[in-house]
């Protein structure tokens, strides 16, 4: 018999959460075990996915960075709005991915040039994001566009 390897044991666990998390959300509620709730369980989190491991790469070089969270919630009031303004999305996502890059390479200049500590910058920076949050739409925002409509509609089941 052979022993697994530890490195598993992280993706062996998130695995048995999803599944009971499926389960019993499947048992609880009687529309909830179907192919397309599993689906969109995955595509409503796939952006944490994404974070969480550019997080790890921040942590495992020693470092850390507070202002994910804000940031993702900035970024997505921000698209919402310019769609809701009437911009094409790749247009808003572009703008977005870009005052993502800015506001990232900000707080890493202050961090290397100034030798601030990455707590303090990071935790302004969350502080930032979450109030220019505020300040573009204080409450939460539908995205009523077509690109999204026809992408929402592709999955057969």
């Amino acid at each position: 018999m052979t022993r697994l390897n530890a490195k598993y044991i992280p993706l062996i666990a998130t695995a048995i959460v999803l599944v009971i998390s499926f389960g019993t959300g499947s048992l609880l509620y009687p529309n909830f075990g179907t192919p397309r709730v599993f689906v969109n369980l995955l595509n409503d989190s796939a952006f944490v996915g994404v974070a969480a491991i550019g997080e790890s790469f921040v942590i495992l070089s020693g470092g850390i960075d507070l202002s994910v969270g804000s940031m993702i919630a900035f970024i997505g009031i921000l698209i919402a709005k310019l769609l809701q303004a009437g911009w094409d999305p790749f247009v808003a996502m572009s703008i977005a991915l870009c005052f993502g890059v800015a506001a990232g390479t900000g707080m890493g200049c202050l961090i290397h040039f100034f030798e601030l500590p990455p707590f303090l910058v990071t935790l302004a920076g969350l502080f930032c994001f979450r109030g220019l949050g505020f300040v573009i739409h204080p409450e939460s925002i539908g995205i009523d566009h077509p690109f999204t409509a026809r992408s929402c509609r592709s999955f057969p089941f």
